[in-house]
């Protein structure tokens, strides 16, 4: 009887063998997780960096829209402190003005609401492969 005792209480041992693979699969799963991290991090600097480029050029490519607002707007003033131009017409011109302004403005920010979405996809959707 005392032999299955024996066999038992043997059986839950650690070997040194089962100290070193349980080492190894712990160090292996840190590496995972830290290689993990890391590439977290390269794809967040990434969307960051692009981002950040991206709006830089959006507001310059807003600047000719506006200038081209203020010249007309500008234009206008001139027009009816010439007396060119009746206060009516004055106003009814600085609002289509404005109108194109607007049109432009948000042609441009549609743009580049496509352009963020297509660079969040394009960065983000490489994670769901990594995450657990």
């Amino acid at each position: 009887m005392s032999e299955i005792k024996d066999e038992i209480r043997n059986g839950r041992i650690m070997s040194k063998e089962v100290v070193e693979a349980a080492a190894q699969k712990l160090a292996d799963k840190r590496n995972e997780k830290l290689t993990k991290e890391m590439m977290r991090l390269a794809v967040d600097a990434e969307y960051n960096k692009k981002t950040a480029l991206l709006n830089l050029q959006e507001n310059r490519d807003k600047e000719d829209p506006i200038k081209a607002c203020l010249k007309v707007k500008e234009a206008n003033e001139l027009s009816v402190k010439e007396g060119k131009m009746t206060p009516e017409e004055f106003r009814k011109k600085n609002d289509e003005a404005e109108d194109d302004l607007r049109k432009k403005i948000r042609d441009i920010e549609g743009e580049y609401r496509t352009l963020r979405d297509q660079l969040y996809k394009q960065c983000y959707s490489v994670l769901n492969d990594w995450d657990d």
